[in-house]
């Protein structure tokens, strides 16, 4: 049989490379299928289209993706994300518009670029196409059928995805050039068929508050789930936030005089830190000041994102899965101390 490929195409939505001309390119295996990922910046219009529908889109496909750059209205984009599955042995595909590889490869990869983006990313759904095209008895059940198939492409949404008027989905995210490696590595760690651990289990529950608060309305409640976010990777029943405020210091500071910083801004003192704000909101009481909610907001974000960040780079490698809390505050003691003794 011929082999078969699939595309995924996502826009992404208030984006952009810190450097326009850059084309990131990512290829590899997953589980024996070979893949190719890009993401860069395309001029809009009929070439753009064609480069990146042109020999893979059907002719009916084709006419119902040329505003593929719109989002519900609201947006336009000129940054897309690609990913080419290749399929040698076609048994395995069959007359399926989509398979479990496409569907893993697309959440890996958003999912990565949500973390290592400066503001995350912004992004509504996901178009798969195939090519050879399906029989044309199916594609025409499909085309007659309607719902969110199109020609050879079918379309997937997420359980949840960014609110248009979130604070953080408002935000002009960016990726910058130097990162390209760590958009490698964390995709890589979302690919791996990772055994159930601790570990995991703990992560991928602060990864789901992170992506959340991006899906919420009120700044409130982003407030809250990305501090979900650290109380999730830190805090075990037996220790309180002071506690958790140190240990996420001491992980990111590089030397005493940012740890001292960084612990204030965390640290419950009634003086606006972000665990003051989080007991604010939690208990009740209004806020009334909208641009110190908005300013701890976003400040909270930068390091949600790196705590996520280290605890693939930094702690997955060297962690006691199965003992996690207790080898964390060991490990970060020791990362600590040697930091500040260099």
């Amino acid at each position: 049989m011929e082999p078969i490929q699939f595309r995924t195409i996502t826009p992404i939505f208030n984006f952009s490379f810190d450097d326009e001309t850059f084309i990131y390119n990512k290829n590899g295996f997953y589980r024996g299928i070979k893949y190719l990922i890009t993401i860069k910046k395309y001029d809009r219009g009929e070439k753009a289209y064609n480069n990146i529908l042109g020999g893979i889109a059907d002719e009916f496909a084709y006419n119902n993706l040329n505003s593929i750059h719109m989002f519900q209205g609201y947006k336009v984009t000129d940054y897309f994300v690609t990913c080419d599955l290749f399929y040698e042995d076609s048994s395995s595909v069959g007359e399926s518009q989509n398979t479990i590889e496409t569907n893993n490869l697309v959440s890996a990869l958003l999912s990565a670029l949500n973390i290592v983006s400066t503001y995350g990313i912004n992004s509504k759904k996901t178009y798969i196409l195939r090519k050879p095209y399906l029989s044309a008895h199916y594609t025409n059940l499909n085309i007659k059928v309607g719902s969110t198939i199109y020609g050879n492409c079918v379309i997937i949404e997420p359980l949840s995805s960014p609110f248009f008027l979130n604070e953080l989905a408002l935000q002009k995210s960016t990726f910058e050039k130097e990162d390209f490696n760590l958009l490698n590595t964390v995709i890589d760690f979302f690919l791996v068929d990772l055994v159930e651990t601790q570990f995991t289990r703990i992560f991928r529950l602060a990864n789901d508050y992170f992506r959340l608060a991006f899906t919420v309305e009120r700044k409130e409640h982003s407030y809250l789930f990305l501090i979900l976010v650290c109380e999730t990777l830190f805090r075990n029943e037996t220790v309180d936030s002071p506690f958790v405020s140190s240990k996420i210091s001491k992980l990111l500071a590089q030397d005493k005089e940012s740890y001292k910083r960084i612990n204030k801004e965390f640290k419950p003192k009634k003086n606006n830190s972000f665990y003051d704000i989080r007991n604010d909101i939690a208990h009740g009481n209004l806020i009334n000041n909208d641009k110190l909610l908005k300013d701890q907001l976003l400040a909270l974000f930068k390091y949600t994102r790196l705590l996520l960040i280290n605890s693939i780079t930094v702690i997955y490698p060297k962690i006691n899965q199965e003992d996690y809390f207790t080898d964390l505050y060991r490990l970060i003691d020791e990362l600590y101390k040697n930091k500040v003794s260099k």
